[in-house]
């Protein structure tokens, strides 16, 4: 499920995987590989995404990291 939250924030900023690839200095394919697997993100990679989209995106993503790190206990405590 968080994996497609990821997915959901790049979408929402209007972003292919080569622009968010892009945003974080990684190729379009190894991009799309971290959204399917986001234990494979780097904090560095997911600041300067962050950094690139918009407004809308933003809690997105961060709903989509919080998931990942707490698994359901991040579901309890929203």
């Amino acid at each position: 499920m968080h994996e497609e939250k990821f997915g959901a924030a790049r979408k929402a900023s209007s972003m292919t995987c080569e622009d968010a690839g892009s945003s974080c200095g990684l190729s379009r394919v190894t991009y799309a590989q971290r959204e399917l697997n986001p234990a494979e993100f780097r904090l560095s990679e997911l600041k300067s995404l962050y950094r690139n989209l918009s407004d809308t995106a933003k809690p997105i993503l961060v709903d989509a990291v919080g998931f990942f790190i707490y698994g359901n206990d991040y579901v309890k405590r929203n």
